[in-house]
């Protein structure tokens, strides 16, 4: 986990701009449209931002998940359509891209288990930052944590209570509270069994 807010780490294309996407800790470039994610800090007008990377990457797992079990979009095609539409990007380099990153095909249907997910988000985050600063700044582990944190449940509360105090943001005293309390009715709930 990182937060790479206020780090000045520039895109690799020498214009000397800072990389918007680490900068947000959201190396997906989620667009700001009114979706409240867990673990968001705000937006910089565009795109949302997030206290940590693995909470911009939960925000991926549960986009993505979304995109496939609910709205059927279940093709890197319908996927990166929706995600980067026409209107926006080149989408079909974008589609392209994706697809020579992962192991599937454009129009191959996908599932939103967590191995496929870890290979989109990581083409995604590739496309969207490019690969030297993806390799060098967004591990493996932190898409693991991000996908696992999405999964929701007691986990997610325990470890946005964890990023909440390592990163000292404004709520860590509330996030740490509620996970304890959710913690003392599990120990009394299942207390003395085997």
């Amino acid at each position: 986990m990182a937060d790479y807010r206020n780090s000045g780490i520039l895109n690799t294309d020498g214009s000397g701009t800072v990389n918007a996407g680490l900068a947000n800790n959201n190396p997906g470039d989620i667009k700001a449209d009114g979706t409240s994610w867990q673990g968001m800090t705000g937006d910089d007008g565009t795109f949302d931002t997030f206290s940590d990377t693995t909470w911009g990457i939960r925000a991926m797992a549960v986009d993505l998940t979304t995109k496939i079990n609910k709205d059927g979009l279940n093709t890197i095609t319908a996927i990166i359509t929706k995600y980067a539409p026409p209107s926006e990007n080149n989408t079909q380099a974008y589609i392209n891209a994706v697809t020579a990153d992962t192991d599937y095909g454009a129009t191959e249907p996908l599932t939103a288990d967590p191995a496929t997910l870890a290979e989109l988000i990581r083409a995604i985050i590739n496309h969207e930052i490019g690969d030297s600063l993806s390799a060098q700044y967004v591990s493996d582990a932190d898409i693991q944590q991000g996908i696992t944190m999405a999964s929701g449940g007691v986990a997610t509360t325990l470890q946005a209570a964890v990023i909440a105090v390592a990163n000292n943001t404004d709520n860590a005293a509330l996030i740490l509270g509620g996970a304890l309390l959710i913690t003392a009715a599990l120990i009394y709930k299942y207390r003395g069994r085997k």
